[in-house]
């Protein structure tokens, strides 16, 4: 449990007032559980300015129908959702309300367009919302910002030293003021682990979000994810908010979900993600190769009718199916070193849903297994087969030929290619 105070409530309760242009005519919906934190922005403000709220029964909050006809029949002025049922009412639906605010998880492709859509960041330790991002009318982000501070607060980013980093380097997100909570109920240990006093501020507490952030050029605060949720792959750090931001660029993608996951032996890259269509996976890979590095592509996509939810509403990363290697062609191995190094690669890998047409670097081949892959070649096969061609041929047809043609007669072929570097008489050719 969270311990929090009322200075805090109230500090957050007259800056949402003044955020959502509160009057005592709006009408606003509460939809979040009232064991969600964020059920009090749809409570404490709306009430203190004498509005009114209308609660969501619980029997409509998983049918969006009947959500929006609800919203309709009350005439709904504003309201808040979690991101994914926000985006969800957003595309689908005309919504007629004046306002709405996203919160919970990272926001994408959305415009605000007929409805103000803000887009808010916070934790229960700091009474909810710390940070606010008020779209821009029409305006198309390539990743949206959980914005700026909210009244009376500070949001450092800092690096493990504690030291305020740079705009535009990442680090972790800390915020500093009258929302900051006591700490936990009966938890001194992980309370002074991530509340103190602030060291730029005098006088005022901070809390370590664990969140992985960076100021952008127009001084506003893009969050990158969990920092629990970097991870190492083939000895690279990934950060799974940036894979995820460029995955939810691509036309038609709606939710994205980026995790590393083991399929057969291997450790793989997985992209799970939602769209209005079906979706061209290749053209996908593509999409994200053009501007991240080859290791934060990932090797398995699997797109989704829906993304699980958890009671709250948001994404329930345990409840996504295992990963499936989807190969486009399966094509048998023919010549005996085929068969040999297919024998192989499958043991290395630990399945053989592919061919030896298949990129074995698709495939989960990581340079460590390549090494495994040419240990295991020679012991078990008497195939002598480099490292350096494994990552390089990518597939088990084009090393078997390569071996089979022999290293002399791929020099041959290269000087003839280029004949006028290095001439080669008729006897040579033949």
């Amino acid at each position: 449990g969270a311990l929090l105070h009322q200075r805090g409530l109230m500090n957050f309760t007259v800056a949402t007032i003044k955020l959502n242009e509160l009057t005592k005519d709006d009408r606003i919906s509460c939809y979040r559980s009232f064991s969600f934190d964020a059920h009090i922005e749809d409570v404490f403000p709306v009430l203190a300015t004498g509005a009114s709220v209308y609660i969501m029964p619980e029997a409509i909050r998983k049918d969006p129908d009947s959500m929006f006809n609800f919203l309709m029949e009350h005439q709904i002025t504003g309201g808040g959702y979690t991101t994914s049922i926000a985006k969800l009412m957003l595309t689908d639906y005309k919504l007629k309300q004046r306002f709405i605010t996203c919160g919970g998880e990272a926001l994408t492709n959305v415009i605000s367009d007929r409805v103000q859509i803000l887009n808010v960041y916070g934790p229960t330790e700091c009474t909810d919302h710390i940070s606010v991002m008020k779209l821009e009318k029409n305006r198309k982000y390539s990743t949206i910002p959980i914005g700026k501070p909210m009244a009376n607060g500070y949001c450092f980013v800092i690096d493990k030293y504690n030291k305020l980093v740079p705009a535009g380097i990442a680090g972790e997100l800390c915020y500093a003021g009258p929302q900051v909570g006591y700490g936990y109920w009966h938890l001194d240990e992980k309370t002074k682990e991530v509340f103190g006093d602030c060291p730029f501020v005098d006088g005022i507490r901070m809390y370590h979000t664990g969140d992985l952030a960076r100021y952008n050029e127009e001084g506003n605060i893009e969050y990158l994810g969990r920092i629990d949720f970097q991870v190492k792959l083939r000895g690279f750090r990934i950060e799974l908010g940036e894979v995820e931001s460029r995955a939810s660029q691509y036309k038609g993608v709606k939710q994205v979900i980026a995790l590393v996951k083991s399929v057969g032996t291997s450790q793989n890259l997985c992209l799970y993600f939602t769209a209005e269509t079906e979706v061209d996976k290749e053209a996908l890979r593509s999409f994200m190769a053009e501007t991240l590095t080859e290791y934060m592509v990932p090797t398995v996509f699997m797109q989704l009718e829906t993304m699980p939810l958890t009671p709250n509403g948001k994404i329930d990363r345990k409840k996504l199916p295992e990963p499936i290697l989807e190969v486009a062609e399966v094509v048998a191995p023919e010549t005996e070193t085929e068969k040999k190094l297919f024998a192989v690669a499958t043991e290395i890998l630990g399945f053989d849903k592919f061919g030896v047409t298949t990129s074995l670097i698709s495939a989960g081949m990581t340079s460590l297994a390549a090494m495994r892959f040419s240990a295991a070649a020679k012991q078990k096969a008497g195939l002598k087969v480099k490292v350096a061609d494994i990552m390089k041929l990518q597939t088990i047809r084009a090393i078997a030929a390569n071996m089979e043609n022999g290293e002399d007669l791929g020099i041959v072929l290269k000087a003839y290619e280029k004949r006028e570097l290095y001439p080669i008489t008729e006897n040579q050719r033949g």
